[in-house]
């Protein structure tokens, strides 16, 4: 390995030492809430292939009512959608009611977009299903 590539893996861009740094100081309550939106977007995502195993009995136990099963786990998706939308709202107004630095609130702002772009995504899934 060249020396340039080991400085490179050792010292991080700019851009992401300013996010580290952002990160370092951001209050616990910031913390608590992005590891809550973390979560609730791995429910879903959990929830969603439990969706899609309902009608594939290779990726999932065989259902004695599928459709029933489906109707189960898509309306469980759907509240933990709304629950994640909710949160990510919340998250949005707790980063700037935390005075949170610029690098900090670019941070969030990045992090909300991935979110929504993937419960858009979840959603349109969702709809092809039913």
């Amino acid at each position: 390995m060249s020396q340039n590539s080991q400085q490179a893996s050792t010292n991080p861009s700019g851009a992401l030492q300013s996010v580290l740094e952002a990160m370092k100081i951001e209050p616990e309550l910031v913390r608590r809430e992005r590891d809550n939106l973390l979560v609730r977007r791995a429910q879903c995502e959990i929830l969603l292939l439990r969706l899609l195993a309902t009608f594939d009995p290779a990726r999932g136990e065989v259902d004695d009512d599928p459709l029933g099963s489906f109707a189960a786990v898509s309306a469980a998706l759907e509240t933990q959608l709304q629950e994640l939308e909710s949160a990510i709202a919340s998250f949005d107004d707790l980063g700037v009611a935390a005075n949170a630095g610029e690098d900090a609130l670019s941070l969030i702002g990045l992090e909300l977009d991935e979110h929504v772009r993937r419960v858009a995504e979840i959603r349109s899934c969702l709809a092809q299903l039913r």
